[in-house]
């Protein structure tokens, strides 16, 4: 895959997906994680205020799992968002519904679905972010950085943190197999940006991936770093949950 290098003649626009389709089941909550309480509010709707407190991108796409009933409730209120409950078995295909949601809906009022695959004027030239609903401290701070960073580059990127501590590999019963070379190596994050009709050519093609940067690096692209923030980290355990309390209590 090489990036067009056709560049529509209107500015290009920003687009958000956020797949809230998982159980979250190393957390051992009862209900998904994405709708557990952070200081009186949802976990998805934190993540997504925060997204939407920039006012450039247009229009955010929640997908959840078919059947939910708790993401219309949590999300109500909230401007430029819909919800889209099409979530698959994968992020991948969960992510992969919403662009084509967006193909349809969005890219047919600016030179059709087509210009998703195709770029020119369509939608295939706007920008994307995928953003984790497990990710609800995003600052606008390190946001705008993503958006300033990428607003030139023909194919885009994502947030990440390079790697600060020693690693070492295991062995299958948990001993230390060899110590791994930090140089180099980063911890991605999200949001991850890319231009829309990219990701939407290698999600449709590239599905054992665990990230929208690895769709994109598997079609030929090579996805920028852009510095993160520490806060801005995933809620996966109970210490991480309690943790991010904390953190939108005193914040």
């Amino acid at each position: 895959m090489s990036p067009n290098p056709q560049r529509p003649l209107r500015a290009p626009r920003h687009f958000a997906v956020m797949p809230a389709g998982g159980a979250g089941s190393r957390l051992g909550a009862a209900v998904p994680k994405q709708y557990l309480d952070l200081h009186g509010e949802p976990m998805i709707a934190c993540a997504a205020r925060a997204l939407l407190a920039a006012p450039w991108i247009e229009r955010l796409v929640v997908v959840v799992a078919p059947g939910d009933r708790r993401a219309g409730p949590a999300l109500a209120g909230l401007p430029r968002t819909t919800v889209l409950a099409e979530g698959g078995e994968t992020r991948r295909d969960t992510v992969l519904a919403g662009l084509r949601w967006l193909a349809t809906e969005i890219g047919a009022g600016a030179g059709g679905a087509g210009g998703a695959s195709t770029g020119g004027a369509g939608i295939g030239e706007d920008w994307v972010l995928v953003h984790d609903a497990a990710r609800p401290a995003l600052g606008r701070a390190v946001l705008e950085r993503l958006r300033e960073t990428l607003a030139d580059d023909p194919v885009g990127g994502l947030l990440a943190m390079p790697v600060s501590d020693t690693v070492k590999r295991a062995t299958a019963a948990g001993s230390v197999a060899e110590t791994v070379p930090r140089e180099g190596l980063w911890l991605a994050q999200t949001p991850q940006m890319f231009r829309f009709g990219l990701l939407l050519e290698a999600l449709a093609r590239f599905g054992d991936v665990t990230d929208e940067a690895a769709a994109i690096e598997l079609s030929g692209g090579a996805p920028r770093l852009v510095a993160g923030d520490r806060m801005n980290f995933k809620v996966t355990t109970a210490d991480d949950l309690e943790l991010m309390r904390r953190l939108m209590r005193n914040g």
